[in-house]
């Protein structure tokens, strides 16, 4: 674990994400857990420097937004982020309360790292300066939910065009994509936001595995129920998250 925890430390060094620094003001724990591909992250305990932030509310294009943006008949291409908090720079006034230590050394964060509360604000306001030059540029329908970029158009043929010159304008400006996670050959069914979208019968269905997570959890709540006993907020508020 500690040989794949210094692995990605110096993949974030050789890329400017990480800097080694003299001294520090908090110095967070810093870890590994898993993702949902399984795989492991590596990411920065904030608990501390998210006591004294203040959460940033913001309105994000979710599911809704999506509804009323799609068409019948449209067809889809999607573009994925790769680690994406990091493509956003820290202010170097930030950077003592980002720190962490390694084998006797000590380090910040250059890029915004993983565990901050701020990140899905900062990171969208980033990313929407982008958006709104892709719908000055090209002719598409587009919308973002933190790093998963979905494009909308009638035209098959154009569409894929359109996808192949966005992903280079955003090579361009140094945004990193996951290509094996991209769906650059465009679809009229799709997933996205969690949910499984056909515009070709305009209908909106839950992923088998999220589905089961789903039926879970309500049998859980109803067993809670019918014993009277306690539950705590977080798994509710998964439940109504689901």
């Amino acid at each position: 674990m500690e040989e794949e925890y210094n692995k990605q430390l110096q993949k974030e060094i050789q890329q400017g994400i990480v800097i080694e620094v003299p001294s520090v003001k908090v110095l967070n724990r810093t870890f590994l857990v898993p993702r949902s591909d399984g795989r492991l992250r590596k990411i920065l305990d904030c608990r501390m420097v998210n006591s004294v932030t203040m959460n940033q509310k913001f309105q994000m294009e979710g599911v809704e937004h999506l509804r009323q943006l799609i068409q019948p008949e449209d067809f889809a291409t999607t573009l994925d982020l790769r680690d994406a908090y990091h493509h956003v720079n820290v202010h170097s006034s930030l950077h003592p309360y980002f720190s962490f230590a390694f084998r006797d050394k000590m380090y910040t964060y250059a890029g915004l790292p993983f565990g901050w509360n701020r990140n899905p604000y900062m990171f969208t306001k980033t990313l929407l300066v982008c958006i709104r030059q892709i719908r000055k540029r090209w002719k598409v329908k587009i919308t973002s939910y933190i790093d998963d970029i979905l494009l909308l158009h009638t035209v098959k043929q154009e569409l894929q065009t359109i996808t192949k010159q966005i992903a280079q304008f955003l090579k361009d400006l140094c945004w990193r994509l996951a290509p094996e996670k991209c769906r650059m050959i465009p679809y009229q069914r799709f997933k996205c936001l969690d949910w499984q979208w056909s515009t070709a019968t305009m209908d909106v269905q839950m992923p088998a595995p999220r589905r089961k997570i789903m039926k879970t959890l309500v049998k859980n709540w109803i067993e809670a129920t019918k014993t009277n006993a306690e539950v705590n907020v977080h798994s509710l508020a998964h439940l109504i998250s689901e």
